[in-house]
């Protein structure tokens, strides 16, 4: 009988997209950065009078304030409109973000 090796990707885990967010985050802020989109469709927004930060990437969005850090996962099975709704107090920008889409289209979307 032959062996065969099979080889693995690592399986993404919560920690590490929430590590690699808060990553490029500082990565940003060390350059002066306030307002961005890198390849890919994560939205950075740093706001200078709050200190908070925001990353959003598909499926996750992270705000990090002076004292807190919070992290927000789309569930499995939930609907575009459903993640939407629960992402209202957030920019357009951002919550396309989490869904994969323009900002357009959330506006679009959400006009009703």
């Amino acid at each position: 009988m032959k062996n065969e090796v099979i080889p693995s990707a690592p399986v993404p885990t919560i920690d590490g997209e929430v590590r690699n967010l808060l990553d490029l985050a500082a990565s940003l802020e060390a350059h002066g950065v306030q307002n961005a989109m890198v390849e890919g469709g994560t939205r950075y927004v740093r706001d200078t009078e709050t200190g908070s930060t925001i990353v959003a990437t598909r499926d996750v969005i992270v705000k990090k304030t002076s004292a807190t850090l919070g992290v927000m996962i789309a569930l499995p099975g939930a609907s575009q409109d459903e993640v939407l709704k629960d992402l209202n107090s957030f920019t357009q920008e951002l919550r396309g973000a989490v869904v994969g889409r323009s900002q357009s289209w959330v506006s679009d979307r959400t006009a009703d």
